[in-house]
């Protein structure tokens, strides 16, 4: 079988987007609008600079690395560790619900996490907040492959 390659999503890129256009913004008008002197013209582009770099750094770079990859031979995780599915034990998605009380209401948050057991007894954790894959997709694709190798 092909490799699964399971990377971040860029569900939040519209967003990331309108932050950097929200923090470019004043920095656009006090050029236009104002008469400045030269140190402040520089300071502002300084400023504009380091923005943008930012911005890039956080839409394109973190987005990058592989968070999963499964493999016919196994799951490589971070593109560091890799484990063979025979030292897999099991793998299961940990739902966390906490419940907040603020003035306007109840704030649920609920984070999903795979918890994977290694057959020495440690556990792996892998936030699944911002992959391209749900949960439940993330599971699937686990069995999928276990099966097809006669693991399961």
């Amino acid at each position: 079988m092909r490799p699964l390659v399971i990377k971040k999503s860029w569900k939040s890129l519209p967003l990331e987007v309108a932050n950097v256009l929200l923090f470019l913004g004043p920095a656009i008008v006090v050029l236009y609008f104002y008469e400045t002197n030269v140190i402040v013209f520089i300071l502002l582009l300084i400023y504009m600079l380091f923005v943008m770099v930012i911005g890039v750094y956080v839409m394109v770079y973190l987005r990058r690395p592989n968070v999963l990859i499964l493999t016919d031979e196994g799951l490589k995780l971070d593109d560091k560790a890799f484990y063979e599915w025979q030292d897999l034990e099991s793998y299961k998605i940990l739902e966390e619900t906490v419940r907040n009380k603020t003035a306007e209401g109840d704030v649920v948050n609920t984070t999903y996490t795979l918890v994977i057991t290694l057959k020495n007894g440690n556990l792996l954790r892998v936030s699944t907040a911002q992959l391209n894959k749900r949960p439940k997709q993330i599971i699937a694709a686990f069995d999928e492959r276990k099966q097809a190798l006669g693991l399961l």
